[in-house]
């Protein structure tokens, strides 16, 4: 009895052992395959045009997270707190994108900010969405970077996340001169940047027909608490130059109580992430724009931030009713005043 104990206790240590080395490489992998590119990375290019802004005249912009093409009404995240890890299909991927590139063109948008677009990702079959968007959208220039990638997580067991690749990307019916990855840095401890990686801005400059330039961020927010100083001071700074600021995408979190005048609520003054005179909202304080799939709570999370020198003159969300993604599309017309 005594042997059979001590080969049970040997066999059980041997066993820890391995676990612990398996999860010790699991670990390493993950660690030195981490997607952590510099703070500032440039992005190129694609298609290119060459006029520049123009001044006085109303334009348009819309913003849509596309959730990879997966949300129709029966999907619930896993990520969100919901039992679904991957799409039903690829046929559903590629169906909601569809009509959402409908909705899109409908608005007739001289520039386009998307949000949440895989690229290679197992949750999405691993279709390059970027690529199948510019094909429908040729006759833009566009852009896209990583938000955020996550090397291939085994959890939940048996349904993976696997590879996760998303992506911010923007368009544009004018010349693009730069286009820049802001990294967004946590503060939280390294080993969880492993499963909560940094995400980013994707910072776009445009020339504008009055010698100045009109800056476009695209960004979809986690924790918009964490960030609001990094976002303000962009804004100012590029105000301060007397450039054109637009910020569109997925803001994260509740951007209600929104007065008539499309001030900031009290919890973001709290913040000190206000200031009149330089830059404002341009929400859509009527229609809310996100559904969680789970509770069915929705909450007005998308919309715009404008400098001073923009004017607003619509502001409007498609009422969807969530059919092709837990988002809605925010459509803004606006102008750049010349002042």
């Amino acid at each position: 009895m005594e042997k059979f104990l001590n080969k049970l206790a040997i066999f059980i240590g041997i066993v820890l052992i391995l676990c612990s080395l398996v999860i010790l490489l699991y670990i390493g992998f993950i660690a030195t395959f981490q997607y952590n590119p510099p703070d500032i990375i440039f992005v190129e290019t694609t298609n290119n045009k060459e006029a520049a802004v123009p001044i006085d005249v109303p334009l348009s912009a819309t913003t849509f997270n596309i959730g990879f093409g997966a949300h129709s009404p029966n999907f619930s995240y896993y990520l969100d707190g919901g039992e679904d890890m991957i799409s039903t299909d690829v046929d559903t991927i590629i169906n909601n994108i569809s009509f959402m590139l409908d909705e899109i063109i409908d608005t007739k948008p001289e520039i386009i900010f998307l949000q949440e677009l895989d690229k290679s990702s197992k949750r999405s079959y691993y279709t390059d969405q970027p690529r199948m968007i510019e094909r429908v959208l040729n006759n833009y220039a566009s852009v896209y970077t990583p938000n955020y990638r996550l090397q291939w997580i085994v959890y939940p067991f048996g349904n993976s996340i696997g590879y996760l690749n998303s992506n911010l990307m923007t368009f544009s019916s004018f010349e693009i001169n730069e286009n820049q990855r802001l990294a967004l840095h946590q503060s939280i401890k390294w080993y969880e940047t492993l499963l909560a990686p940094d995400i980013a801005l994707l910072i776009t400059r445009i020339p504008t027909q009055n010698d100045r330039e009109l800056v476009l961020i695209n960004l979809q927010l986690f924790n918009i608490k964490e960030h609001l100083n990094i976002l303000e001071e962009i804004i100012i700074t590029e105000y301060a130059k007397n450039n054109y600021v637009i910020v569109g995408g997925d803001f994260g979190q509740s951007i209600t109580d929104i007065s008539d005048d499309t001030r900031l609520s009290s919890r973001y003054k709290q913040q000190k992430f206000f200031n009149n005179d330089v830059f404002y909202w341009a929400v859509d304080d009527q229609t809310y724009t996100k559904e969680d799939r789970n509770t069915l709570e929705q909450d007005i999370t998308d919309g715009f931030i404008f400098t001073k020198n923009i004017d607003l003159i619509k502001v409007r969300t498609t009422p969807t009713n969530f059919l092709y993604s837990d988002h809605r599309l925010v459509n803004v017309v606006f102008e750049l005043d010349y002042k």
